[in-house]
């Protein structure tokens, strides 16, 4: 079943917008200069979309960002170079976009309490940059604050990798072909030129994570492009080694879930046969 949605949809995303038990959807046209949210109707369709303006949109996602219980969104744009937070009336409606300048366009956008004061912050990966905004609580942010990594930004996603209660920020290295660590400060900064490397494919161009080998740590799964494989980083608490795997065609994405219903986290791939973590060969534990 096909719905309309704007001009060269480039992202999309699905939360609980209107507080019922069914996912809804919200997807980013950027040529439309806007974004379309599609209520479901809890059979697996959905009404009409309704569009919200944004201009030349590239990334979005779904959080509680003003602590009401109801699900908003954060919205990276290029040109201006923005992130807009639409808040939630708490039906499935938007309120007008509250709109920060970033120095570059933002490839993705991560949320977690960086600082430790119970509100969600958000950071985006902007061509070399890092920026983080820290919330206020009620939907709106500080000024970004940003680190300048020194290579091209693809993906970044928060988690507290060593135990310490504060979260860290793992990126992707276009060019560099790695994969580096944010150590967090727990302060809503991160240790200022220190950065951990792991190297994964040819172009990553996406990132994933969950618990892939069930020791209750978060692992990461890295799509990447032009080595049409992927590289699996497990996280041994303080460190992560990398393994790799090839699969058949091109390899765009890649998301991690419980397919198999046994309560393990297998990998699905767009159109990919899954080889390997480590040096054993796995498609699903």
């Amino acid at each position: 079943v096909d719905y309309a949605a704007g001009e060269r949809p480039v992202c999309v995303a699905m939360g609980r917008i209107d507080g019922d038990a069914y996912l809804d959807l919200v997807v980013v046209n950027h040529n439309s200069d806007n974004l379309s949210v599609f209520l479901n109707n809890g059979d697996g369709t959905f009404q009409a979309g309704v569009n919200y303006a944004i201009s030349n949109g590239n990334e979005v996602i779904i959080v509680d960002l003003d602590g009401d219980g109801h699900q908003d969104l954060a919205v990276g744009a290029d040109s201006p170079d923005i992130v807009s937070v639409f808040l939630n009336n708490g039906d499935g409606t938007f309120q007008a976009a509250g709109s920060y300048f970033l120095p570059d366009p933002p490839s993705s956008i991560a949320a977690g309490d960086l600082n430790g004061d119970g509100y969600q912050d958000l950071t985006m990966t902007a061509s070399s940059r890092v920026c983080v905004l820290l919330g206020d609580g009620d939907g709106t942010f500080q000024n970004p604050t940003d680190y300048n990594y020194g290579e091209e930004l693809d993906s970044g996603i928060l988690q507290d990798l060593n135990g310490d209660g504060r979260l860290d920020l793992i990126i992707l290295t276009g060019d560099g072909n790695s994969a580096g660590v944010f150590s967090g400060n727990g302060d809503g900064t991160f240790q200022a030129g220190t950065y951990d490397f792991y190297g994964v494919g040819n172009i990553p161009v996406s990132m994933v994570k969950g618990d892939l080998d069930g020791d209750g740590d978060q692992d990461f799964a890295v799509a990447n492009q032009e080595g049409n494989d992927i590289s699996i980083l497990i996280n041994q608490s303080s460190s992560s080694s990398s393994g790799g795997g090839s699969g058949g065609c091109f390899l765009a994405a890649a998301t991690l879930n419980g397919l198999s219903g046994r309560g393990f986290v297998d990998l699905c791939l767009f159109s990919v046969v899954v080889w390997g973590l480590r040096p054993r060969r796995v498609l699903r534990k």
